[in-house]
């Protein structure tokens, strides 16, 4: 007898399940198997491919489940038309989820369809181990759903499509998509600065221990403050300042995606202010000014809100953007991930962090589906830009963090790239301020 799919029960009392391919492939899942006569007090989520979709939205109005006396529509998510996130190594508790869930319900349902305002989706709401269509299940992961256009019954693959109004970028945020990129904002900061988690490459280790032994009025006296909080001294370092660029290598201990994958870790000074800088990196026309393998980069989604002025995400700029590059050695590499832009609550400086995101109905996806490849992702990215305490010059220490996982690249190549690109970066930055 073939096998219908995998379930399981989530803490909340849903139902999450996940049908086997043989069901996937049949009829929208076979109509007597999710028939309307089936009595049942759970929520289901399918991962739905491009022609269950079609069959979802299509049965959506007429499928019913009994919730006691009260008959509602099934809760269906038009996952092609979403933006996924992995948030497993953000530690999102329960607890806070929970509460996120209950106070974001109105607001969100205010401005969604009447199918979603009958019963919460899973994904909008806490993480769960269900992963977007296309990835495979990973009992230790889980995802949230960052946002989702503004009508599901938009075509995903339709480029001209003009459902969700003028701006194709136009997208609703989810209720849980604030509290995971605010997670994962911490998690960057935190990243940067356990100095435990990090190794100096060996020109980097002969240059901290030549600055310890040494007093603090020099060029070099920086190097030992690159893992605190604040400011830096203008005492540390003298104008003009010291060009060298420190390089680290680094592990994450939490076994989860990612965690196989050395990360590089880099430290240098660029003679600008830290928000000259921040507003460098943000800006993606300007991409190529400073990144010689860079192919270009685009905006997909802009949610609302800026440094001035909050937004869901605070003070803040949040968007989703699409990168393509050529690195050395590789064929080209697109990138897809959210950027989340903020200042430092001590307005020490700035932080920039990043994080690969699955659209399943954009070009990228497909592109990955066709080839049978695992897709490059970036697991974390982090700019902490910090000022110097320097009322005479403008000038910036920036600690950066790159965490990319490409499966296809061995892995000894893939360091090598890393640590080159890493220092390079910085010095293509130098020559651009």
């Amino acid at each position: 007898m073939a096998s219908l799919g995998t379930g399981s029960l989530s803490h909340d009392g849903s139902v999450l399940f996940v049908p086997s391919p043989s069901a996937r492939n049949s009829s929208c899942f076979g109509n007597n198997l999710f028939s309307s006569s089936s009595t049942s007090t759970t929520e289901i989520e399918n991962p739905l491919s491009k022609s269950d979709t079609m069959c979802a939205s299509s049965a959506a109005a007429t499928t019913t489940t009994t919730l006691g006396n009260t008959n509602v529509g099934v809760s269906v998510v038009l996952r092609r038309c979403c933006s996924f996130l992995r948030v497993a190594d953000l530690e999102m508790d329960d607890e806070s989820v929970a509460t996120t869930s209950i106070t974001s319900d109105i607001s969100y349902t205010n401005n969604t369809s009447n199918l979603q305002q009958q019963q919460p989706q899973q994904h909008t709401h806490r993480p769960v181990v269900d992963p977007p269509p296309g990835i495979e299940i990973d009992p230790k992961e889980r995802w949230i759903a960052l946002c989702t256009t503004s009508d599901h019954q938009c075509d995903c693959d339709n480029e001209n499509d003009t459902s969700v109004g003028n701006n194709r970028n136009q997208s609703e945020h989810t209720p849980i998509a604030p509290m995971a990129v605010d997670k994962l904002a911490s998690f960057g900061v935190a990243s940067a600065l356990d100095e435990s988690m990090w190794q100096p490459d060996s020109k980097t280790e002969k240059l901290l221990k030549k600055t310890a032994g040494s007093g603090s009025n020099n060029n070099t006296a920086w190097m030992k403050c690159t893992f605190q909080n604040g400011k830096i001294s203008a005492s540390t370092c003298s104008f003009p300042s010291s060009k060298d660029v420190l390089i680290w290598s680094g592990s994450f201990k939490h076994g989860l995606f990612g965690s196989d994958v050395p990360a590089i870790r880099s430290v240098g000074i660029v003679e600008t202010s830290a928000r000259k800088l921040m507003d460098l990196l943000v800006d993606s026309s300007r991409v190529k000014e400073y990144n010689k393998i860079s192919l270009g980069r685009k905006d997909v989604i802009k949610f609302d809100g800026d440094l001035e002025n909050d937004g869901p995400f605070g003070k803040a700029i949040t968007k989703v953007m699409r990168s393509e590059s050529k690195p050395p050695m590789l064929k080209p590499l697109a990138l897809t991930s959210i950027l989340h832009a903020k200042q430092l609550p001590d307005k020490s400086g700035y932080l920039i962090v990043s994080r690969g995101v699955h659209r399943p109905g954009s070009e990228d996806a497909v592109a990955d589906s066709s080839s049978g490849s695992a897709k490059s992702e970036i697991v974390i990215g982090v700019n902490l830009i910090v000022d110097f305490d320097d009322a005479d010059h403008d000038r910036c220490l920036m600690i950066n963090v790159n965490h990319i996982r490409s499966p296809m690249v061995p892995l000894y190549i893939a360091k090598k790239i890393a640590v080159s690109t890493a220092g390079g970066f910085i010095n293509d930055l130098r020559s651009c301020v």
